[in-house]
């Protein structure tokens, strides 16, 4: 007999729990509080960024989590951009750290490549090159549209692994094998909590205990600009952390 399991969110974590039990499977059943997802999960910028990983179990895992973006992209039609990503030094500590990085990344197997300035300004219109130096691109990186994704992944994970989804039920009560909404009770093997305001709102006390906080990301979209100009500061990335520059 398949064993049963329960998904509390419809995020990107949730979509994502759920597609990992039903290929280990499980019959799952996501529970969604709202008509459609909402929230961080398409207020964030859809970017798949292996670059911003150490090398070994989390870069691994991030190039395995690119590779199921593709697959379920294919498979479904939604969007996606493998446009790589280019980070830039205007500074000598900045260019040193690139440097230092790309040795690295070469000597783990990643296919990065340091370009000159005038090699990014020519294919790089929109890059600011007053005190450019140099910069670092990488092509394992992706986009996607995170709005798109979130509206269309239900409908791939129905259609392709029979998960079901209940929307618009708010889970009032769970335990490790029943959950409670709209006035009925569910039971399943496996109940995954994945959404951030209902594990506030079901364990409130672990939540005060933990010392937690509500985190949001607000993002703006504008219409793309040709004139405009970027500069760009090294990012806060994982991946830097142990270079004799940082």
């Amino acid at each position: 007999m398949r064993r049963t399991a329960i998904v509390v969110g419809a995020g990107i974590a949730g979509l994502a729990t759920a597609r990992a039990l039903s290929l280990r499977k499980f019959d799952v059943t996501v529970i969604e509080r709202e008509y459609r997802a909402n929230g961080a999960s398409i207020r964030n910028f859809g970017m798949i960024w292996p670059i911003g990983q150490p090398a070994g179990k989390l870069y691994d895992r991030a190039i395995r989590s690119k590779m199921v973006w593709k697959e379920i992209a294919d498979k479904s039609g939604l969007w996606y951009n493998e446009s790589g990503s280019l980070h830039l030094a205007y500074h000598p500590d900045e260019w040193q750290v690139l440097q230092e990085l790309s040795a690295v990344f070469k000597s783990s197997g990643r296919p990065v490549q340091l370009l000159n300035a005038p090699d990014i300004t020519s294919a790089y219109k929109a890059v600011n090159h007053h005190n450019l130096i140099g910069g670092l691109f990488s092509p394992a990186e992706m986009v996607v549209d995170p709005g798109e994704a979130i509206r269309n992944l239900p409908q791939y994970l129905s259609q392709h692994l029979n998960v079901k989804f209940i929307w618009g039920s708010l889970v009032t009560r769970a335990n490790s094998n029943k959950v409670s909404f709209n006035n009925q009770s569910l039971q399943a093997d496996l109940i995954c909590i994945c959404s951030g305001a209902d594990f506030e709102t079901l364990y409130p006390e672990h939540f005060r205990q933990g010392k937690l906080s509500m985190s949001h990301c607000a993002t703006d979209f504008t219409k793309p600009e040709e004139k405009i100009k970027l500069t760009a500061r090294e990012a806060p990335i994982k991946s830097v952390a142990f270079l004799p520059s940082t």
